[in-house]
């Protein structure tokens, strides 16, 4: 019961982890995508 419940808790937690990871690595390519395109605009 205990084992079970450690898991499903770890198992969210890695979850939520790798969202955040995704959208901030998401972030990151848009910013630089756009902070090329206006160096190119100069």
């Amino acid at each position: 019961m205990f084992t079970d419940q450690y898991k499903q808790k770890q198992h969210i937690f890695s979850y939520n982890l790798k969202n955040r990871l995704e959208s901030l690595y998401e972030v990151t390519v848009n910013d630089l995508s756009t902070r090329s395109k206006t160096e190119a605009r100069r």
